[in-house]
């Protein structure tokens, strides 16, 4: 009987971009690390270099995506609160 490849777990995080909320899915990132769970996170130009800055030291994948522009009501260049 042959026996199956290890299963890798793989887990895609896109927290809220508010600092509020990234902190607990940072505390997340590392709990899943851990756990030996490949990890990518998903977050905006203006936000990476925090998540880069706190994730530092990890093999966490980091993904950009583009912000919308030319939100009503959303200042140019903000994107998080």
């Amino acid at each position: 009987m042959a026996s199956l490849p290890p299963r890798t777990i793989h887990v895609a995080l896109f927290p809220f971009m508010a600092k509020g909320h990234t902190i607990p899915i940072f505390d997340l990132a590392r709990f899943l690390l851990c756990r030996k769970i490949s990890i990518t996170i998903f977050t905006t130009p203006a936000n990476r270099p925090f998540f880069s800055d706190s994730l530092s030291g990890t093999n966490i994948n980091i993904i950009e995506i583009p912000f919308p522009q030319n939100i009503q009501g959303v200042p140019p260049g903000v994107e998080s609160y």
